[in-house]
């Protein structure tokens, strides 16, 4: 049963709760390394996967155009806004892209055994884009303005329930699959000290629509981002556990 729910839940969602790889940012990250405060900057485009803030993602990268903007950006010590691709365009330009990111710090670039490369990105702020620009040598770029999160009316006792009742029902759609498919993830989970951060780690790895995940982005409110996607949550493991009576 927790062999095919799982085909299920990769079948939703890039990144598998199995690698365990993204993690929090780290309160001595210093991102003074570089600016992140740019109104004009280079945009990376990101397939299958919605960057949240301050959370640390190791990105594989398999274009050759997107690996020399990333090294540029590495070496120049600037920033840069990832931005999901909404479509399955192969040749991306501006009007495949969400008019929303985040701006990340690329904190290293590694050539893995098999020769493909991962990009190693921190998230720190949201941005919205004003309007996107592009050329045949230097990529695509955008004119962002950053946005801010915010708590809207709210108490401290309502937000950790909040809080609390996602981390359950993550946990819940983790206890679909093998202990040793979800170790990784479930460590990961528990070394964040910030729930805001935690609450974007999970809708990182959980599986939900990469449209859902970019919309809860666009959310600027975290209550009623968490709202929302403990809807989704609740109706993910529904989908699952159903998938998985019918397979037994």
């Amino acid at each position: 049963m927790a062999s095919n729910a799982y085909d299920s839940y990769n079948s939703m969602n890039s990144v598998s709760p199995i690698n365990g790889i993204m993690s929090e940012v780290t309160p001595d990250f210093n991102f003074n390394q570089c600016s992140i405060n740019e109104r004009h900057i280079l945009v990376i485009p990101v397939r299958n996967l919605v960057l949240y803030p301050f959370i640390t993602v190791p990105m594989s990268v398999n274009d050759a155009d997107t690996l020399d903007s990333l090294d540029r950006a590495y070496r120049n010590h600037e920033s840069v806004l990832a931005v999901t691709i909404k479509n399955s365009a192969e040749k991306v330009t501006p009007k495949d892209l969400y008019r929303m990111g985040v701006v990340c710090v690329v904190a290293k670039i590694m050539e893995m055994p098999d020769g493909t490369y991962t990009a190693f990105m921190v998230a720190a702020n949201r941005a919205k884009v004003l309007k996107y620009s592009s050329s045949k040598t230097d990529g695509i770029y955008a004119h962002i303005e950053y946005v801010a999160e915010t708590i809207g009316e709210s108490d401290d006792i309502e937000l950790g329930a909040i809080f609390s009742s996602i981390n359950d029902s993550f946990n819940e759609i983790l206890g679909l699959f093998s202990e040793d498919d979800t170790k990784e993830v479930r460590y990961a989970l528990s070394q964040f000290t910030s729930p805001f951060k935690q609450m974007n780690f999970i809708i990182c790895n959980a599986p939900i629509s990469i449209d859902d995940k970019q919309k809860l982005l666009e959310e600027s409110d975290l209550k009623q981002r968490g709202i929302r996607l403990l809807n989704l949550l609740d109706t993910s493991f529904q989908m699952l556990q159903l998938k998985a009576d019918i397979q037994e």
